[in-house]
């Protein structure tokens, strides 16, 4: 029985990681195509860099191999989604970039601390917070053209896996930005749908 559970666990943690890897990325690719950056809020796209950072130092020092590849995949994504808003010209991109590149060497720092295990309560609280900047701008901004659907769509659904994950895993830090980001994406989806379907 211990065996079957391992087997079903491992499968559903290396499928997030596949999952995390891939959704985030439609956010970068369409600020690439499209440079509209309308409605992307750049406090979301910052959080969310610097929680994958904390997740990524976290699931390495905890030895979690799916978890580290599945904060990886969306750590390259965030970044790459930065990068564009920075070639896009958008205001304060660059001041972010450094805070980012400043606070992960603390975040890698403390991680060979005996603080360590704070880099995993950040990871939490990142997951829980990243997306509520974009959440606000989803209910102010009337032009959310700039937004990826397919992004906050698919990090609905993958934040679902992470809280079945988080149970089977008996690792509740995996649950605590889920049960907030499930909620939070689907809206945000939503409303960039509504937003790119009106004229």
């Amino acid at each position: 029985m211990d065996f079957y559970l391992l087997d079903v666990t491992s499968i559903i943690g290396w499928s997030l990681a596949l999952a995390s890897t891939i959704t985030a990325w439609p956010q970068a690719i369409k600020l690439a195509r499209t440079r509209n950056t309308s409605g992307v809020d750049l406090r979301s796209v910052s959080l969310a860099a610097l929680t994958m950072v904390a997740w990524s130092v976290y699931t390495l020092r905890i030895e979690d191999l799916p978890a580290l590849a599945s904060s990886l995949g969306p750590l390259t994504a965030w970044c790459a989604t930065l990068f564009f808003l920075i070639w896009c010209k958008v205001k304060r991109a660059k001041l972010s970039a450094f805070i980012l590149i400043f606070l992960s060497v603390i975040i890698v720092a403390i991680s060979y601390s005996s603080l360590w295990w704070v880099v995993g309560t950040s990871a939490a609280l990142g997951s829980a917070c990243w997306a509520l900047p974009q959440l606000r701008t989803a209910f102010v901004a009337e032009d959310l053209k700039g937004v990826s659907v397919s992004t906050y769509a698919a990090l609905a659904v993958e934040n679902l896996g992470w809280i079945i994950y988080a149970f089977l895993t008996s690792t509740p830090a995996y649950a605590v930005g889920s049960s907030v980001q499930a909620p939070a994406t689907a809206i945000i989806a939503l409303k960039a749908f509504r937003s790119r379907r009106s004229v």
